[in-house]
């Protein structure tokens, strides 16, 4: 079990690495940083050696164990590599170990190449038959058709708020967190059709209620004359889940999308109906996740024949290193993907913006002429014809009526 104030140490380094090395944007997100405690960890429960004695042979046959029983897929190996690699220096910053610098610098262990599996991502025909089987619900009909066709990761989908979409100039601002950036694109026809219902018809926020405002004053004005621990500990409680639950529910109000409760939909809650719904209608057995339907988007682009700088600009890469794993797709996925799939996107090459220019005055309408045309006779030729039809049977009407009462005459005088 490796040292706590160890991996403390660990975990405090990294924001001062990521602003030191200028790193994208700066820093690191949470879960990036969750994600190299967590692989450190796990390399230090296996090795079982002490971290100011690791040497390279270490690091080394801990990789390779790695990669030749496939415990990770390439994306979190590469992860665990950039973690291994960021642990390497803070052993060394912190002059924990000496062995990890050689002379020709410190140790570094270049990432596997990333590739697009079968596995990561969704065909076009499960990708039809997912929109299709949801159609029902509109919420997540326009969910997964809005984050397949721009590729959205999840914290990008999280940030979203209506004021990002913008159906007058057919842009949405999607903003994102890797590089602080924010990034305005194209409004697909088809996506603004579906997001203009569902915000109309199905976008329901959480209502902020008076009487939780009122109830939050309450307890802190009874904090204050509060005198025994267990009322002041009860009360505090109150008040922070309180002040959370309204907070979130102003949130909800700039939320695009919201879940169950009506606040801002979360990752938790995207990925487990993500899972529900490819399980329930695709009868999908492999690991589902949201980067899935980002891996599609992208493995679409490339099947299409769009060029790697459109890809890269249309999924928001900051390095063009990120887009090169769609190239090395096979023919064997690229046949997969089938034919364009309507909502993704109509050109090849990205198009200037088009700047709408003043339309000519409609010319006013031309008098009709006094003379009959061709047309205007057949027409009254026609309505005469239907005219002498409708007469005919209402004679004949009148004749089958008078005969029914002569025979019902003679009957009754029998």
């Amino acid at each position: 079990m490796p040292d706590e104030n160890h991996i403390r140490a660990f975990r405090f380094y990294l924001p001062h690495y990521a602003r030191k090395h200028k790193k994208v944007g700066n820093r690191y997100s949470q879960s990036t940083i969750n994600s190299y405690v967590r692989y450190v960890k796990q390399f230090l429960d296996e090795v079982k050696i002490t971290p100011s004695k690791l040497t390279e042979d270490d690091f080394q046959n801990y990789l390779d164990y790695l990669d030749s029983n496939k415990v990770f897929n390439d994306n979190s190996l590469g992860v665990v590599y950039s973690a291994i690699n960021v642990y390497i220096k803070f052993l060394s910053s912190k002059e924990i170990n000496t062995n990890v610098r050689t002379p020709e610098g410190l140790l570094h262990f270049k990432s596997p190449t990333k590739k697009v599996e079968e596995s990561d991502f969704l065909t076009k025909t499960e990708i039809d038959k997912l929109l299709t089987c949801v159609k029902y619900n509109l919420k997540y009909y326009t969910l997964y058709k809005v984050v397949f066709s721009y590729g959205l990761r999840l914290i990008e989908l999280e940030n979203l708020n209506l004021s990002d979409i913008d159906f007058e100039r057919n842009r949405i601002r999607i903003f994102n967190t890797k590089n602080d950036t924010p990034y305005a694109q194209n409004l697909l026809p088809e996506c603004k059709e579906t997001l203009h219902k569902y915000i109309e018809h199905e976008r329901k926020p959480r209502e902020i209620n008076q009487k939780d405002t009122d109830k939050l004053n309450d307890i802190k004005t009874q904090l204050k004359t509060a005198k025994q621990f267990n009322k002041i500990k009860s009360l505090k409680t109150q008040i922070v889940r309180l002040e959370k639950h309204i907070e979130n529910a102003k949130d909800s109000q700039k939320a695009l999308f919201t879940g169950r409760y009506g606040y801002r939909m979360g990752r938790n809650d995207f990925t487990n109906n993500l899972k529900r719904h490819c399980a329930k209608y695709l009868k999908i057995t492999r690991p589902v996740y949201p980067h899935m339907l980002r891996h599609s988007c992208g493995t679409y682009l490339h099947s299409e024949g769009y060029s790697l700088k459109y890809i890269q600009e249309w999924l928001r890469h900051k390095d063009i290193k990120s887009t090169a794993v769609y190239a090395h797709t096979e023919d064997h996925i690229k046949s997969e993907m089938g034919s364009k799939i309507d909502f993704v996107g109509s050109t090849k090459e990205p198009q200037p913006e088009i700047i709408p220019q003043e339309q000519p005055k409609p010319e006013p309408p031309k008098p009709p002429s006094k003379e009959p045309t061709d047309t205007y006779m057949a027409q009254q030729q026609q309505s005469q014809s239907i005219d002498e039809q409708i007469l005919r049977l209402r004679l004949l009407l009148l004749e089958l009526e008078q005969q029914k009462k002569h025979q019902n005459t003679d009957i009754s005088v029998q």
